[in-house]
């Protein structure tokens, strides 16, 4: 399905307007292409739990390099209209214990602009590749999704703000199912993640 991904303003503010907190592949911003195959449907929940990101972050899935705005939103294009659809992400921060937490945006081109956090890890290991007998063994950087936080569309369930704190993930989320075009309900929580730590 041809789609343009691009990242929509997430409502998500951050201190840190000049970098992504090291969320990085080989001095790169990792492609949103990548990050979009955690939520590679709008219907699902997330079901890929790890991204090589050697092959992934220039293959052909992710060819468009990826982009910077002025928002600090990371973006690719794969398409001609906007109104195809669109997806990027954003990367709010990153906690004591190595958790990036990243705002994602995405729409199918229709009215649904769907939001959730990803909370994900950079993880180095080793894939064994057999060719016969013979045995080659890959280093590769594994981005590893360990969980996220449901978000919504707009007045419900979009974030309003995220922060963390050392490990705690401070949200103050959008609640306001009757919303007629004003959101004016919200709801705030905090999430420990330091027991996502333990891989």
């Amino acid at each position: 399905m041809k789609k343009i991904l691009l990242l929509l303003s997430l409502g998500i503010s951050s201190a840190f307007a000049e970098n992504n907190h090291g969320f990085l592949y080989q001095g790169e911003p990792i492609n949103p292409a990548c990050v979009a195959m955690f939520n590679s449907s709008e219907a699902d929940f997330p079901y890929i739990s790890s991204i090589n990101l050697n092959v992934c972050q220039r293959s052909n899935a992710a060819f468009k390099k990826t982009m910077q705005n002025k928002n600090v939103y990371y973006f690719y294009n794969n398409g001609k209209n906007i109104d195809d659809g669109s997806y990027g992400y954003k990367v709010v921060g990153k906690s004591k214990n190595n958790i990036y937490v990243l705002g994602t945006s995405s729409s199918g081109g229709g009215t649904l602009v769907a939001t959730d956090l990803l909370l994900v890890k950079l993880v180095k290991s080793n894939q064994y590749v057999y060719d016969g007998p013979q045995l080659k063994i890959n280093k590769i950087t594994e981005m590893k999704l360990l969980g996220y936080v449901m978000g919504g569309d707009r007045c419900v369930g979009a974030f309003a703000n995220v922060q963390i704190v050392n490990n705690n993930l401070k949200i103050k989320q959008f609640n306001d199912a009757n919303a007629g075009g004003e959101c004016k309900k919200t709801r705030k929580y905090a999430i420990n993640l330091s027991g996502l730590n333990r891989l």
